[in-house]
């Protein structure tokens, strides 16, 4: 649980400098699911960003299109969502 921890510093700027450098919004879903990822698997992500940033918005922004990223979420009900809708 530690590796999501909302208020890590490194988690914070690892998803500042993802960004900056994307300097484009992703949908709300896939940011949430940044934040909630794995610290490695968000690093390596920043890392690709700054490598290829126009390759990695693409794959940020096509993978809530190819995916309902909400039902991939298998331990999350479907009926948490519903409520707010």
């Amino acid at each position: 649980m530690a590796d999501t921890e909302f208020h890590n510093p490194e988690r914070i700027e690892l998803l500042t400098a993802l960004k900056e450098t994307l300097e484009a919004n992703v949908p709300s879903i896939t940011w949430a699911c940044l934040w909630l990822s794995h610290i490695d698997k968000l690093r390596l992500c920043v890392h690709q960003a700054r490598a290829f940033p126009g390759g990695t918005l693409l794959a940020l922004l096509n993978r809530e299109a190819d995916q309902n990223l909400v039902l991939l979420c298998g331990f999350i009900n479907s009926y948490t969502f519903s409520v707010f809708c």
